[in-house]
């Protein structure tokens, strides 16, 4: 019984993968052009308030990323995926106050690649 059971719904699941490719037509989607792609990370600003210490990214273009936390030493990490440093923003930067002690950035892949935004925190 149960082996009828799994393989009925292995068969369900082929079917359902089967019928997705072949819904998806003879044409590719149209892809952007490398140039719209591309998010350029141009400011890093810090602004103090009543909630503490707030740091703003910002950049021309929409950002696609990931957030996480590492240990030893601790840090916040931003992976902005398909993105560049400008050339005018000036990383590693170092606080003596607040719970960031250093941010750095740096690409992580090349073309046109990846970046790697980390807060140490103190």
């Amino acid at each position: 019984m149960q082996i009828q059971t799994l393989c009925r719904w292995s068969l369900v699941l082929i079917l359902l993968c089967a019928g997705q490719a072949l819904a998806g037509g003879d044409e590719p989607a149209p892809s952007p052009s490398p140039a719209e792609e591309v998010f350029r990370l141009e400011q890093l600003t810090v602004s103090e308030g009543r909630q503490g210490t707030a740091f703003h990214l910002s950049g021309a273009g929409t950002p696609t990323y990931t957030v996480y936390e590492l240990v030893d030493p601790l840090r916040l990490v931003i992976d902005l995926a398909q993105a560049e440093l400008a050339a005018e923003l000036a990383l590693p930067k170092t606080y003596d106050a607040g719970p960031v002690a250093k941010i750095t950035g740096a690409p992580i892949a090349e073309n046109p690649g990846a970046v790697r935004v980390q807060f140490f925190l103190a």
